[in-house]
């Protein structure tokens, strides 16, 4: 049986003192992201799911099961918007070093970004 590589997109603020890295891997049944302003670190953990179906009342993605309480809100927000972009299962590792509602809004607008720019880039590779 072939395994297939596992191919890592990465983006990184640049000119700033502890820049926001992101992380973000596909597999087939899912995605796994990681966010992080003190470099590749794992931080708390949110799992996500998309909404099963169209018109669902219940959104599970907004519900994940999260490990860890420094970034809980974050990591929630994060992993239940990358579920709904990629619709897909997802896990999420947030690491940010200070509790801030500004760098918490950062953070969040920066994953928005980093996950349609990975999808957009996946969009346009060329099927094996």
């Amino acid at each position: 049986m072939e395994q297939a590589a596992i191919v890592w997109f990465s983006r990184k603020e640049r000119e700033k003192e502890n820049p926001i890295e992101v992380y973000i891997s596909e597999f087939t049944n899912g995605v796994l992201f990681i966010l992080s302003d003190k470099g590749p670190r794992l931080g708390t953990i949110a799992i996500g799911t998309p909404m099963p179906l169209p018109g669902d009342r219940i959104n599970t993605s907004s519900i994940p099961i999260v490990f860890g309480i420094r970034n809980e809100l974050i990591a929630r927000a994060i992993a239940e918007r990358v579920a709904r972009a990629s619709s897909k299962m997802v896990i999420a590792s947030i690491y940010l070093s200070a509790e801030s509602a500004a760098l918490a809004q950062h953070a969040l607008r920066y994953a928005e970004e980093s996950i349609h720019e990975f999808i957009l880039q996946t969009k346009k590779a060329p099927a094996k």
